[in-house]
């Protein structure tokens, strides 16, 4: 009788030891409402620091191109005099040679206030020689007109556009910064339109 009472004492001794170790551990494993109290402050805390770093970093972003646009939108407005004077070949020199600065400047310049600055050549390198193809456009009999300039649009600003964007993407994970290098030779190559646009030039005036 003593041995059937003490087989029966063990397994209760045993097996209430393993469930109240265990019990402890979970209890240890969560955290205390203390703990809690400082943790969600810290992490929501982390979490608006995030966010503005975010916010500062599409700022920083987006305030050098808007000022290129409105840079750009103002020599549409009140340059015609100067476009008027400078002609198509030297406007595509200007803007040729913006770019060669503009993205050069870009591959090693990473203060936004001189990145801003920077960025105001946007003027230049799109809208001079935008406006120096609309001037070539301008020397065409008007029945061909509409169709160079759609064919202007298509083949010489959408179609480039797609394709060097995508190229932009490629490149720009093993070479960086060194992408804007390439921007500019591409850039610089409007160079080689000169003589072809002093041509064009030289035939308006003779037949004004």
């Amino acid at each position: 009788g003593d041995q059937q009472a003490g087989d029966q004492h063990v397994p209760v001794v045993s097996c209430g030891q393993p469930g109240q170790q265990q019990g402890s551990h979970h209890e240890q494993a969560e955290p205390s409402p203390t703990q809690q109290g400082w943790i969600q402050p810290r992490l929501e805390a982390d979490h608006h620091g995030r966010d503005k770093q975010e916010a500062d970093h599409q700022r920083h972003v987006a305030q050098p191109g808007a000022e290129g646009i409105v840079a750009e939108v103002a020599l549409f407005i009140w340059g015609r005099r100067l476009v008027e004077r400078l002609g198509p070949a030297r406007l595509t020199a200007l803007a040729a040679g913006a770019s060669l600065l503009r993205w050069t400047a870009t591959a090693f310049i990473t203060d936004v206030p001189a990145l801003a600055v920077i960025q105001l050549l946007h003027a230049a390198t799109f809208a001079c020689q935008h406006l120096s193809t609309m001037l070539v456009l301008r020397t065409l009999p008007a029945a061909r007109a509409g169709t160079a300039q759609a064919l202007m649009s298509a083949l010489g600003f959408s179609a480039p556009t797609a394709a060097l964007t995508w190229v932009s993407g490629q490149v720009y994970g093993p070479l960086g910064g060194g992408t804007f290098l390439a921007m500019a030779a591409v850039g610089g190559l409007g160079l080689l339109a000169l003589p072809g646009l002093r041509q064009v030039e030289r035939r308006s005036q003779s037949c004004a």
